[in-house]
């Protein structure tokens, strides 16, 4: 039952985002995670959470999001998409170096897996 009303809120949520209601996807978001049973499932809330933020210009609480995420196992995509929101962050708050070390270290596997926050152009 868990895993059922964590998936509503997260479909939700995301047809929320499509629809351009970023304040309301955040919404089922936060409560989606509430639901979550797994860290892999907190994760990728997390990453759709923070992309909502970064669309809302809210980059404290992206970078709040980060750091919750912050410890999410060695899947390499999943690992390359922190880094790359932190280096977002990063950017924001003008901390440059470190912006660049964060973009350096995403791996090439991430590919076209977190193209709603980042492009490889």
């Amino acid at each position: 039952v868990k895993e059922s009303i964590r998936s509503a809120y997260a479909e939700m949520g995301r047809f929320q985002y499509s629809m351009g209601n970023f304040n309301d996807a955040m919404k089922l978001f936060l409560r989606s995670r509430e639901y979550c049973s797994t860290p892999n499932h907190f994760c990728y809330m997390n990453l759709d959470i923070f992309t909502v933020s970064i669309d809302c210009d809210k980059y404290e609480h992206a970078n709040n999001i980060v750091i919750k995420a912050s410890d999410c196992g060695s899947n390499i995509v999943l690992l390359s998409k922190l880094r790359a929101a932190s280096g977002i962050v990063s950017l924001n708050a003008a901390d440059y170096k470190t912006a660049a070390l964060k973009f350096l270290a995403v791996s090439i596997d991430l590919g076209k897996h977190f193209t709603t926050a980042i492009t490889c152009e």
